[in-house]
């Protein structure tokens, strides 16, 4: 079966009570055996670091994005992570640099077309396929980790 988003709530058991590293160590473990196959953390990094344009990333196979925010804030019920498709190509994800620098990517909203947005939730792990346009949305007000994977 061939997954390109998975979703998992509750990702990992006691979160709120365990340090970051904790979680940082627990996260390929986890995510190995959802995948059913190895997975290593190529890299990391937090919502106030992320791009909010349209993008994909070949240099990884994996995204997973963590949301950990307070799960009583306001911030509870913010949709923040978007799939899009290309209109002019209909590509939902990009297959190699050429194509990016063709279609000259952008955050122009008018080239996209939104076909799935994930409602962020406390401790909820989102896995997608990295070459796909997806976009983090505009709010910075909600916390999550991205972890990339090979």
């Amino acid at each position: 079966m061939d997954r390109n988003i998975i979703i998992v709530d509750n990702f990992i058991d006691g979160v709120e009570k365990i340090s970051f590293k904790q979680v940082f160590d627990e996260v390929p473990k986890r995510i190995s055996q959802i995948l059913n196959e190895k997975v290593e953390i190529k890299s990391f990094s937090t919502d106030k670091e992320v791009s909010r344009g349209v993008i994909s990333d070949n240099n990884s196979r994996w995204t997973g994005v963590h949301f950990l925010y307070d799960p009583l804030s306001l911030n509870a019920k913010k949709l923040v992570l978007k799939f899009f498709s290309h209109k002019e190509t209909g590509l939902e994800y990009c297959p190699n640099e050429s194509i990016r620098e063709q279609y000259n990517v952008s955050n122009e909203i008018n080239l996209w077309n939104q076909y799935a947005n994930i409602q962020s939730k406390y401790n909820k792990l989102v896995l997608f396929r990295s070459n796909l346009w997806h976009s983090f949305g505009n709010d910075l007000s909600v916390t999550f980790t991205i972890f990339r994977m090979q």
